[in-house]
């Protein structure tokens, strides 16, 4: 009799671990449930974005506690600086509150600069705004600023890695049907930062490229395939603005 309720007992934990063991394999195999973000609306003026003068960008989350927001503000190290952060909530209805939080950058750098995504954090998850392009300007004051649009040439539609091209950048000046004797500065004041993974350098000008208005010849070797990048560029020299367009080159792995 005895050996019979041990038996029993025996199979009554054995059907216990087996089901709990059984439950806890199905409950291991449920898939986590993924959140979306709350709903994020950026705002900003591009109208007049200039060096030194403060412009405000705001995020509306729908959210209703700015103590549960986060965000990851994108990298603007070396073109703006954070003035001013305020986290606020928003009572739109009295049904409806949401967060707002501003930013007030100061550009420090001209040209044109991506303002990549803000990754904001809430309770229902994480939302990526889309990135921001600024085209900030040099703002001066007293007499008025010429400004001489640049081209580059040369510039193939795509290259391979290995290759070596040359690349000259034109500057196209009104004055110049007036009179030829126009002293620009030299190419160094023209030469940009060279990327990683090229060979990039400068090649002397000629006498008769000079007067036709070229003012940088480079020489230029991708070492790698990828995309050859140089930015935008606004160069100030007293009354003077030199706007240098984007320069983009395809680059292939080279054949072997």
């Amino acid at each position: 009799m005895g050996a019979g309720r041990n038996l029993f007992g025996i199979g009554l934990l054995t059907i216990l671990f087996l089901t709990l063991a059984y439950l806890y394999a199905e409950e291991e195999e449920v898939p986590a449930v993924i959140l979306p973000g709350s709903r994020v609306t950026l705002s900003v003026d591009l109208h007049d974005i200039s060096v030194g003068s403060p412009f405000s960008l705001s995020l509306l989350i729908d959210s209703p506690k700015p103590e549960d927001v986060s965000v990851e503000v994108p990298p603007h190290t070396g073109v703006l600086t954070i003035d001013r952060f305020v986290k606020t909530p928003r009572v739109l209805s009295a049904n409806l509150t949401m967060t707002h939080i501003e930013y007030r950058f100061i550009p420090t750098t001209e040209g044109e600069f991506i303002l990549g995504s803000f990754r904001v954090t809430t309770p229902q998850g994480i939302t990526e705004t889309q990135p921001v392009v600024l085209n900030i300007q040099r703002r001066v004051t007293g007499p008025g600023i010429l400004n001489l649009q640049l081209r580059w040439e040369g510039a193939p539609r795509q290259t391979t890695a290995g290759e070596r091209i040359i690349l000259m950048l034109h500057v196209s000046d009104p004055r110049r049907s007036v009179s030829d004797e126009i002293q620009y500065p030299p190419p160094s004041f023209f030469m940009p930062q060279v990327p990683r993974g090229v060979i990039l350098s400068q090649t002397p000008l000629s006498q008769q490229e000079r007067d036709s208005g070229y003012v940088l010849k480079l020489t230029l070797i991708p070492l790698t395939e990828g995309e050859f990048n140089l930015p935008a560029r606004n160069i100030l020299q007293e009354n003077i603005r030199y706007r240098i367009p984007l320069l983009r080159i395809p680059v292939t792995e080279r054949e072997r």
